[in-house]
């Protein structure tokens, strides 16, 4: 009796391990959290400087937040200002990610003289009083000019700033945009020393009977060549070289002799001997040989690619993306062969639904599956253009979907969709300018509404305020506003961006026999920095 149980026990036992076992294909291939840690100031500088986070070896303690990595990038919770480190492990490595939380931003004053910067807190509002350094220099704040300002440093240096007891780092570069085009120049240069070979000493041209092939095309190719004086080569016989773009090895592919001087034509057979790579750039050089070696001398861009022939196609565009009353709803069809040439025999089928209904303006309202149909012949040279009546649109606003068939005298068939909204209200939030203020109107076809709302202003560190106010309403213009939203008492939203404000600075200069004044005409009184240079040399400047 005791064998039999012991033989039962080890029998469920390698079931039960048998069981456990799962596919190592199945299996997770990364954690299931991510985990944010805080780090120490001097670890988050270390990072900064280096930007090479996975040679850092921080003291991480007890992470301060977690969140699955299917939402890795859905975390939008606002962390205390400070330094935290992500950490997250993805396939067979492990993934760090710096999240930087400052309570203080750094806006450049960029000139080639000096270094001049403004701090701004959360709130937009100018800071004056934090300890900033680069390096081991502490950078002192200009009251008469109402910012920070040094002496040129090094570039790719660390900016240190703190403010109300939380460390914030910033890299700071020199003059990027002028380091990019001085290596944009060099490169330019250097390209054309490479090929003043034989760019300079002939010119002419080399064409081909289509700019792609396929596997086993015959390549056609005619070239007319000069020299500097605008006359034909002579009788030269070249050969003519494949090289793939970026590569070195050139492959023969035919030799020509001219019909006439400088003249050639000539053609061969992209075969599989070739080896050639699919999807790639090649380059036919014609070269001739000169004391035993070959020169190029010419040369030109062809495509190596496996395309399919195109198809008969369908095309329809509309203008918008949403209509309202007022605007005429224009379609715009065009069918084309596999030779891109239009179809002429076609026939068109149009067909629009209600897709989807936003809202409605009226207590009861039907609204119809299918608002309109066509049937009408395809233009056989141009764009067709169809505008679909207003009328036939309820009062709501509604997604609508457009079906468009097209029949050939062969009974093909083409069918494309395209959608758009249409609303039979447009209303909108709109700002008007005026000196130093901006009247904020939510407007109903063109007329505006009075109304209270809830007024969101958000300025561009994402920061928003909110308040209950009564439009149309004026208000003084705040620069770092970039979005105003409202939400009306039926929860509707409304909102518009703003992608600057108009400043109008505009300076006045003039110059006398010894003197230069200068007048600053500012129409919304906005404060502005100024510089003036002579020669190279800072002569004045400030804040106004």
């Amino acid at each position: 009796m005791n064998r039999l149980m012991l033989s039962l026990l080890v029998f469920f036992s390698l079931a039960n391990y048998c069981y456990s076992q799962t596919s190592l294909t199945k299996s997770r291939k990364s954690s299931r959290y991510t985990y944010i840690y805080k780090l120490t100031d001097q670890e988050a500088k270390e990072i900064v400087s280096t930007s090479k986070i996975a040679l850092i070896k921080p003291s991480l303690s007890q992470p301060v937040d977690s969140f699955p990595n299917t939402d890795r990038e859905m975390y939008k919770k606002a962390l205390p200002f400070g330094n935290y480190l992500a950490i997250g492990a993805f396939g067979n490595q492990v993934q760090y990610e710096f999240m930087p939380m400052p309570n203080v931003s750094v806006d450049f004053l960029r000139n080639s003289l000096d270094l001049r910067f403004v701090l701004t807190d959360n709130q937009s509002v100018q800071v004056n009083d934090a300890i900033v350094k680069i390096g081991n220099v502490q950078i002192k704040y200009n009251p008469l000019l109402n910012l920070y300002q040094s002496g040129l440093r090094k570039s790719n240096s660390v900016m240190t700033v703190n403010y109300k007891g939380i460390t914030s780092f910033f890299k700071y570069e020199i003059d990027q945009k002028l380091q990019s085009r001085q290596s944009w120049e060099r490169q330019k240069k250097k390209s054309n020393k490479e090929y003043s070979s034989f760019t300079d000493r002939i010119r002419g041209n080399l064409i081909f009977n289509k700019p792609t092939y396929r596997p086993n095309d015959t390549v056609r190719f005619k070239a007319y060549l000069v020299n500097k004086k605008g006359k034909g080569i002579g009788y030269k016989t070249l050969s003519a070289f494949l090289k793939e773009e970026d590569e070195k090895n050139e492959k023969l592919v035919t030799t020509i002799k001219p019909y006439r001087s400088g003249g050639y034509e000539g053609s061969f057979v992209l075969s599989d001997s070739l080896g050639l790579k699919l999807n790639s750039n090649y380059t036919l050089l014609l070269e001739e040989k000169l004391d035993g070696e070959w020169k190029q001398i010419f040369g030109s861009s062809l495509k190596f690619e496996d395309y399919l022939l195109p198809e008969n196609k369908l095309i329809v565009r509309k203008e918008f993306e949403s209509y309202y009353p007022g605007i005429p709803v224009n379609l715009f069809i065009r069918a084309t062969d596999a030779n891109e040439l239009p179809i002429a025999d076609g026939r068109l089928e149009l067909v629009v639904k209600a897709n989807y209904l936003h809202d409605k303006y009226q207590n009861q309202l039907f609204v119809k599956d299918t608002l309109w149909t066509l049937n009408q012949r395809l233009d056989p040279i141009s764009e067709t253009k169809i505008t679909i009546p207003e009328n036939i649109f309820p009062n709501a606003e509604l997604s609508v979907a457009v079906q468009v068939n097209l029949l050939n005298s062969n009974n093909e068939r083409l069918e494309s969709y395209t959608f758009f909204k249409f609303s039979a209200q447009k209303t909108e939030l709109q700002l008007v300018h005026k000196k130093d203020s901006v009247k904020v109107i939510l407007q109903t076809n063109g007329a505006s509404r009075n109304e209270n709302v809830l007024l969101y202003r958000t300025n561009r560190k994402g920061v928003v305020d909110s308040t209950v106010i009564s439009l149309p309403v004026t208000l003084p213009i705040d620069q770092q506003v970039n979005r105003y939203k409202v939400k009306t008492s039926g929860g509707k939203v409304y909102e518009t961006y703003i992608y600057g404000y108009p400043s109008e600075i505009v300076p006045s200069i003039n110059h006398t026999i010894d003197s230069l004044k200068i007048k600053v005409f500012n129409k919304f009184n906005i404060p502005f920095w100024y510089a003036i240079v002579e020669d190279g040399k800072l002569r004045t400047s400030g804040y106004s």
